[in-house]
């Protein structure tokens, strides 16, 4: 993968090859999340190369609703990641408080 750093700019270069063979692509900028993840970033990519390693090996096809025809292990991955929710640090520790806590906290935010 090539990446150009231009002035606090970096991009990288998308190949997308075509069906003559021939390679065509773009310049995209790098997103920032790259090498510094959120924590729900972090935790949804630890969940899914957990579920991808417990489906490793997996043979044969599956059909989706709309028809298409899918690797089993991506319906498998996809069956559990569904309606996943990650949560920031922020809504964790939100979470943690008491009933209480959690009352006076929104109270003084307005």
């Amino acid at each position: 993968m090539e990446i150009l750093n231009l002035k606090d700019i970096e991009l990288e270069w998308v190949s997308r090859p075509s069906k003559d063979g021939s390679k065509s692509g773009y310049w995209r900028r790098v997103p920032v999340t790259r090498k510094d993840p959120t924590p729900a970033q972090v935790e949804a990519r630890l969940r899914f190369s957990e579920i991808a390693t417990r489906t490793f090996g997996e043979k044969g096809t599956a059909e989706t609703g709309d028809g298409r025809e899918i690797p089993a292990n991506a319906a498998l991955i996809r069956k559990e990641m569904l309606g996943s929710r990650f949560l920031t640090e922020e809504e964790r520790q939100f979470k943690q408080l008491g009933k209480w806590e959690k009352i006076l906290l929104l109270l003084s935010r307005t």
